[in-house]
């Protein structure tokens, strides 16, 4: 977590994600935040990856290059904007029902 912190520090870009979320069992709404978050900070997993993958020399080195190929995969990037899309049908009827309490 320390080369993702540190990448993201580094990083020019100014965005609103600072760090990754887990996805809620229960809140639908954080789901969304959860998975926004991870888009905005894609590039700095992928970089953190990639710096693991090349400067680790152990078995958490090959590890990290197959999670790195496999987040950067066409079918996993089109699944996490369509999740994305998704969610975002319901924050609507989430902020609502939120509000009306």
């Amino acid at each position: 977590m320390l080369f993702l912190q540190h990448e993201i520090e580094k990083g020019d870009i100014l965005q609103d994600a600072k760090k990754l979320k887990r996805l809620c069992a229960t809140r639908w709404i954080q789901r969304y935040d959860a998975v926004n978050d991870f888009i905005q900070l894609l590039p700095f997993v992928v970089n953190a990856l990639q710096t693991i993958a090349t400067e680790w020399k152990d078995s958490s080195s090959i590890v990290t290059d197959m999670l790195k190929k496999a987040i950067t995969e066409s079918e996993f990037l089109i699944s996490l904007y369509v999740i994305k899309v998704l969610f975002s049908y319901g924050l609507p009827l989430l902020n609502c029902k939120l509000g009306s309490y």
